[in-house]
């Protein structure tokens, strides 16, 4: 069942990436919820069906066009059916009329970095300006206003307070501290250094990039257009990490129009003569599109831009750092591997291999007749026939078996290559989570060809956690960003870019 604050939290994030009312794909709303970190799953559900039949308001199932095999979902304007809620601001001081416990106070001391006396001070502040600026707003009986502390993504932690039901002590109590990073198109990963910067055109910037570092394919081999569609998703997670480790080193003040102010990163890539390579950037003329303007690639002291990032910065921009402890760069086969075979079989059936899935649908004539139809459909229609065969994976327990035990044993086998050969286990970043992961090959359609990536994490109790797969296009940018990879399994052979930006998200 879910709370009210749940139908906000999903209301919320579902209008931020479908801002219009109207009918979408079941399989697209599913999908950005659970990266969201808002899937069925974590309310209780095993379908995501069940949860749009429990919210009504928002969600309303309707059938495709005639002909096609699509399930498609109408949103809805659900905040305009709330009913009117009492919006009375208590009177006082916080501390007068609200609890304070101490878990929620300790949370938001240490997301903000400060002890839980400077928080206690500073939220009555925040509170009395927050009344004074009509930030307060109300939601299911809740107070909630934003306070000075920032969330990873610069937005205020919001507070929250809720009525208290014991007659004895205040009227109200400290309820949640949301520290959570909204996403939006120009906070996603991918999205953050376009939102930093006007770089003109992509193509340009690229290929300057390019011909300045040291050759390697920035292409799947496989693709017909050549675009540098691999250097363009590193150098975007690139500057995503650097901005996190706050590596953006910037000389004046560009935010009061001074016209000297000069900003650059360590783009994580060498010369010919390994001297590292910096992206360099002036005040942007038209600021209300962006604060700074991509002027050129340089070597430090070089001619132009390399000798004025000398003259700015001391020390210079330094590269990402990814590494932290050996854990992250070797696998352990001593520790237990535990894998979530549900959200890796159902939740992302599109990245399996079709010709596996094929193998594995026999004996079962309706998920084959699905599987038969994505040959002739385009992106669209193939995430239909997907949501069809999530449910019919969810409904049959023995197919759904038949594919986990398959993946048991291309499991086993990676873990024996690993045995073999250490290197067979690839560190790679995963920019959403701002995590460290490792990648084990696995073999569904033939022991010799590698075609699918596990993703495994190492979890605080000191097992591993079988996260989610990848495809190889996932897997090698994901990998990219740490170094080129050095592996027989996986490179940029036999693949193709617009398998990887069907599948890779910004």
């Amino acid at each position: 069942m879910l709370t009210s604050r749940d139908k906000q939290n999903i209301y919320r994030s579902v209008k931020e990436r479908f801002p219009e009312s109207g009918v979408y794909l079941i399989s697209a709303v599913s999908a950005w919820l659970i990266e969201q970190r808002l899937s069925h799953r974590d309310f209780g559900y095993q379908k995501f069906k069940e949860l749009m039949l429990d919210f009504p308001e928002l969600f309303e199932i309707v059938a495709g066009e005639e002909g096609k095999a699509t399930l498609q979902v109408r949103l809805k304007d659900w905040e305009e059916n709330v009913p009117a809620q009492e919006e009375r601001i208590p009177c006082g001081e916080l501390p007068d009329f609200c609890e304070l416990p101490v878990k929620p106070v300790e949370i938001l001391a240490a997301a903000a970095g400060v002890e839980s006396g400077a928080v206690r001070a500073a939220l009555a502040e925040d509170f009395k300006a927050a009344a004074q600026g009509g930030q307060i707003h109300f939601y299911d009986e809740k107070l909630l206003f934003p306070c000075r502390y920032k969330k990873e993504d610069g937005t205020p932690i919001e507070i929250t307070l809720k009525p208290s039901s014991f007659e004895s002590g205040r009227p109200w109590f400290l309820f949640y501290i949301d520290t959570r990073p909204q996403r939006s198109p120009r906070s996603a990963p991918g999205r953050q250094l376009e939102g930093f910067a006007f770089l003109g055109s992509w193509q340009s910037f690229l290929e300057e990039l390019a011909q300045r570092a040291l050759p390697e394919p920035w292409d799947f081999e496989n693709s017909p257009r050549k675009n540098h569609f691999i250097l363009q998703r590193y150098i975007q997670y690139t500057f995503y990490r650097l901005r996190l480790e706050e590596k953006i080193c910037i000389f004046g003040a560009v935010e009061k129009g001074d016209p000297n102010a000069f900003a650059a990163f360590n783009t994580g890539l060498v010369d010919e003569h390994y001297d590292d390579i910096y992206a360099c950037f002036t005040p942007n003329s038209e600021p209300q599109l962006a604060l700074w303007k991509f002027e050129g690639f340089c070597v430090a002291g070089g001619r132009g831009l390399g000798k004025r990032l000398v003259e700015c910065f001391n020390p210079l921009p330094e590269p990402a750092a990814y590494f932290r402890r050996k854990e992250d760069l070797l696998f352990d086969l001593d520790k237990t591997l535990l894998v979530d075979y549900q959200h890796i079989i159902i939740d992302n059936i599109a990245r399996l291999p079709t010709g596996f899935l094929k193998e594995q649908f026999y004996g079962f004539p309706a998920a084959a007749d699905c599987l038969e139809q994505l040959c002739s459909l385009d992106q669209a229609g193939r995430q239909a026939v997907y949501v069809q065969l999530q449910q019919q994976l969810e409904d049959q327990t023995k197919l759904f078996n038949r594919l986990r035990h398959r993946i048991e044993d291309a499991i086993e086998l990676a873990r024996k290559q690993v045995r073999w050969n250490f290197k067979t286990a690839i560190p790679s970043y995963y920019p959403s989570g701002n995590s460290m992961s490792l990648m084990l090959p696995l073999s569904l359609e033939e022991d010799s060809r590698v075609d699918t990536v596990l993703v495994v994490e190492l979890t605080a109790s000191g097992n591993y956690q079988g996260q989610t797969i990848l495809t190889m296009q996932q897997a090698y940018i994901d990998a990219r960003l740490l170094c080129r990879p050095n592996s027989e399994w996986l490179t940029t052979a036999h693949l193709s870019n617009q398998d990887a930006e069907e599948d890779t998200e910004l």
